[in-house]
């Protein structure tokens, strides 16, 4: 396929209109390959045609890296069809190139990072490492945290600051103060056919936090007194069917 003919035709055509709506500015010769803000090199493009005329650049000269990732750049929030692959993968390659090496923004340094201190830098790689310090980079300085089980008070450890539990056994077993009700929960849901109001009938908050999941249980061991099965929010594929 004739791309430079396919892009120099956008181009003529562009030229010898007059559009009344939004357009952006395109530079006919790109100005990483030289081209000026002169308004001879300047034309008013639509949206759509400007990021054709960008992948059309990148077809013509495949081996400019910049055309790729300025191709790229006018992807983000633009583009929804496969063409969006071809663009991505020119701009990883490109950005692989232009970091290899003395390209890298990184290059001749290395982590190092100090226990006591809790710290991490870079610094250069001929440089000598600081005492208390080793190479490498250590992210996760954090260590289990001490904590009691609100129900059992139990003392266990986890990385989880604001865990309040030790077991999953604990957790469920805070439902105590809804036992006996389960009868007048399953009441109000068949009146209501929501178990947010079903628990607000109840004096409870709705179906919220911890209420909903003890409501949840209840309805799900009890579906053959239901009139109505519990309700499931719809899928996002049952919605755009």
């Amino acid at each position: 396929m004739n791309y430079k003919r396919i892009y120099e035709s956008l181009i003529d055509r562009a030229k010898n209109r007059n559009l009344e709506q939004y357009t952006e500015t395109h530079h006919i010769i790109p100005k990483c390959m030289g081209g000026s803000d002169e308004k001879e090199n300047l034309v008013e493009l639509t949206p759509e045609e400007h990021y054709v005329s960008h992948q059309l650049l990148v077809k013509i000269y495949p081996d400019n890296r910049r055309l790729a990732k300025a191709a790229h750049m006018m992807a983000t929030g633009r583009i929804t069809n496969k063409a969006y692959g071809w663009v991505k993968r020119k701009f990883i390659n490109a950005m692989k190139i232009d970091q290899a090496g003395s390209g890298n923004s990184h290059y001749g340094t290395m982590w190092i990072h100090n226990i006591e201190l809790r710290e991490n830098k870079r610094v250069l790689t001929e440089d000598d490492i600081p005492e208390g310090w080793v190479k490498g980079r250590k992210i996760k300085w954090n260590e289990p945290t001490e904590h009691h089980c609100k129900r059992c008070d139990k003392v266990f450890h986890s990385m989880n600051k604001v865990v309040a539990f030790c077991s999953t056994e604990c957790r469920y077993s805070k439902y105590g103060r809804f036992k006996g009700r389960e009868t007048e929960l399953i009441s109000n849901y068949n009146q209501t056919l929501s178990m947010n109001k079903a628990l607000k009938a109840m004096g409870f908050k709705g179906a919220i936090s911890h209420y909903y999941e003890w409501a949840k249980q209840v309805l799900e061991e009890n579906k053959h007194l239901l009139i109505a099965p519990i309700f499931q929010p719809p899928s996002k594929r049952s919605l755009t069917e």
